[in-house]
């Protein structure tokens, strides 16, 4: 693959500046790649001379999805939609979570807020069901023997 830079730019200031072209189509990044474009020097990012100073990248995965299509962070005993819950509801950080469920890393709960970020549609949706089915289950709930008032025997 070939691409086109200026010839007094360092060589890993321009991949740095390709690379964010490519993750971030702003108007700004877009005019600084087409200025780099523009200049005709050439850069092959197949030669062996360049191999070296090219970034690579690494997938790593926190999140597992079971049988049933939940959603769990990998190696804890935690569904997604938990952890979204506390950012939701009581508005917490990725450190307050954190601290309050000192088992996840960090890692971990951002991996979370990413998939609800990716899936937010999806999980918005469980959530209400979730909450719709509770109301329900709350209000059956209302007139059984266990909730009624004790009345005084003696």
């Amino acid at each position: 693959m070939t691409h086109y830079i200026g010839r007094e730019t360092n060589l890993k200031a321009c991949c740095s500046v390709l690379s964010l072209c490519y993750l971030d189509r702003t108007a700004s990044r877009e005019r600084s790649c087409q200025a780099l474009f523009d200049r005709k020097a050439v850069i092959d990012y197949d030669s062996p001379w360049n191999r070296g100073n090219l970034m690579s990248s690494v997938a790593t995965t926190h999140i597992e999805i079971d049988d049933r299509g939940v959603a769990w962070i990998t190696d804890a005993n935690t569904k997604v939609i938990e952890v979204v819950l506390d950012r939701v509801a009581y508005g917490w950080s990725p450190e307050e979570i954190h601290f309050q469920h000192p088992t996840l890393s960090l890692a971990q709960i951002h991996a979370a807020l990413t998939y609800y970020y990716d899936h937010q549609a999806e999980l918005d949706a469980e959530i209400v069901r979730q909450l719709k089915e509770v109301e329900a289950l709350a209000e059956a709930a209302k007139d059984s023997p266990g909730r009624r008032p004790c009345v005084n025997a003696f």
